[in-house]
């Protein structure tokens, strides 16, 4: 039978009586796919105990064979193809399901002759059932293969957690083809013969690869994995970021002696780049900050209450995919500044987060969604030391941030939990500047800051399918660097900015800032 810029369609099944012998589902003896816009389609079969067609010569021009209905509605379904003789060149489409118990498979039983290549689709669940079962997939056995009989398109797949290869069996071996969390060809379980040694090494997959070197027991984490991994981490990193522009408004406050009442607003940005144990990405955010506040005069020094509401967006690109997080949050802070130099700062936010994971993979893209909130509060103590037109203010700097838990679902079947995003910091530092007053009266005032952090939590876990589990270890210490400036131009009007810079282990941040005006009255 001949297929021309067409496709064939081949039930598959258990046994029919009109194919005797034969073989088992639709049976033809002779298919030739001409060209590649011709297909063979091997339909899935549900109302019978196996699902499986039969061809005897199979040659293919370009062709393909794909392991499914036409239309696609029996995704999720698998079948088998037995074939005898296959020659040419083209592609087989296969899938395969959760934990490897199910999925397409080739039987090749008499001869192959030319090269093939094998598409298996994305999956968002895992190929294996737990971490420590890094076990090959069967999925084509080929009497006579040679090492270029098949190659994977697109060099792996992604299923679940990780990325899996396509890989020839071993010496004795070759005519099987597996799926492969490692590019060692694997080493397929068999009969046990008691006079015969273990394994080399239990823990890795296969024992030793060729010249007796074992490979990396890790296998790699698919993209969608990495992009999920990565989303986890974010909140932290957008709550401290907007913190850090509220403690540049609360430290513009300190130098205004008179207990006014104030109305201010900024705009915020900053970047910062990843890399964790798992994953590597850029994080950009730009948001609004706006509040208001009130000045009481006490014996001996002053408190300044306020409350403030802030939204920012940021954006997440890697390699892996692209994420999105919208954030909402109200807050409360104060600042006591005693007469003699000394204050204390405290800050109350409480954020909700709206997330978006646009994860790749071979296929294009999978997307999920998700909604969590997160609460937080720091102190800062210090001394603002006056030194004629000159200042000095070093300060020591506390906060914690707790993110609730979240759980959602990617279209490609991935599931996701995080648990709750922590985060636990002290910093060090100092700011130092210069009063310049100008001739119509206004004051400005540039300054600079160093400073030290340290991030004390070390597990933000996050488990993807419910069995594979991995860490986002974010602690370390960070050195930061900034200028700013502030201008008041009158006892009304007055604006400030600020830009800073930071690097440490896991972290850099090539920038932050801020500019911003208040209003006092």
């Amino acid at each position: 039978m001949d297929v021309n810029d067409g496709s064939l369609t081949l039930i598959a099944g258990d046994s029919h009586s009109w194919t005797g012998n034969l073989g088992k589902g639709a049976y033809a003896s002779n298919v030739n796919l001409n060209s590649e816009n011709s297909r063979l389609y091997v339909q899935h079969n549900d109302t019978t105990s196996e699902s499986t067609a039969t061809v005897a010569n199979l040659a293919m021009n370009n062709g393909s064979v794909v392991f499914g209905r036409q239309d696609g509605s029996d995704a999720g379904k698998y079948s088998r193809l037995e074939l005898e003789n296959l020659s040419g060149t083209g592609t087989f489409v296969m899938s395969t399901n959760i934990n490897g118990e199910q999925g397409d498979f080739l039987n090749i039983s008499d001869s192959i002759s030319g090269a093939f290549n094998v598409n298996v689709r994305d999956s968002g669940q895992e190929l294996r059932s737990t971490i420590a079962g890094v076990n090959p997939h069967h999925l084509i056995f080929a009497n006579g293969s040679t090492t270029d009989s098949f190659t994977l398109l697109n060099g792996s797949v992604d299923l679940g957690a990780y990325k899996y290869y396509l890989v020839q069996g071993e010496a004795g071996d070759q005519d099987n083809w597996y799926l492969s969390p490692t590019y060692v060809e694997p080493e397929v379980p068999g009969p046990v013969d008691p006079e015969e040694p273990g394994p080399v090494d239990p823990e890795i997959p296969g024992g030793e690869g060729p010249g007796g070197v074992s490979p990396n027991p890790e296998p790699e984490l698919s993209d969608s994995a990495k992009s999920v991994i990565a989303l986890a981490n974010v909140t932290p990193t957008i709550w401290d970021g907007e913190l850090s522009t509220l403690r540049a408004r609360l430290g513009d406050l300190r130098d205004n002696r008179a207990p006014q009442n104030g109305a201010w607003g900024k705009y915020i940005t900053n970047r910062y780049r990843v890399s964790t144990d798992n994953v590597g990405y850029k994080q950009d955010m730009n948001g609004v900050m706006l509040g208001g506040d009130h000045g009481i005069e006490l014996d001996g020094s002053r408190l300044i209450i306020g409350g403030l509401f802030s939204y920012t967006h940021s954006e997440l690109d890697s390699r892996s995919g692209d994420g999105k997080v919208d954030s909402y949050a109200l807050g409360l802070y104060t600042t006591w500044l005693m007469d003699n130099g000394y204050y204390l700062d405290g800050v109350l936010k409480a954020n909700h987060f709206r997330t978006e994971n646009n994860a790749r993979f071979n296929d294009g893209k999978t997307k999920g969604t998700d909604n969590t909130n997160g609460i937080g509060i720091s102190l800062e103590a210090g001394k603002h030391i006056k030194l004629d037109s000159y200042f000095i203010e070093p300060y020591l700097l506390g906060s914690a941030f707790h993110g609730g838990k979240t759980s959602y679902k990617l279209d490609s079947g991935m599931k996701v939990k995080a648990d709750s995003a922590q985060s636990l910091k002290a910093e060090v530092g100092t700011t130092f500047g210069k009063s310049f007053v100008l001739a119509d009266g206004s004051i400005i005032k540039p300054y600079g800051r160093l400073a030290v952090s340290h991030e004390f939590k070390k597990n933000n876990d996050v488990i993807i399918n419910d069995t594979e589990r991995f860490t986002n270890d974010m602690s370390g210490t960070v050195g930061k660097y900034g200028v700013g400036l502030t201008a008041q131009f009158n006892d009304q009007w007055s604006t400030y900015a600020e830009i800073n810079y930071a690097n440490g282990k896991h972290i850099e941040m090539p920038y932050s800032g801020h500019l911003g005006v208040r209003y006092s009255f």
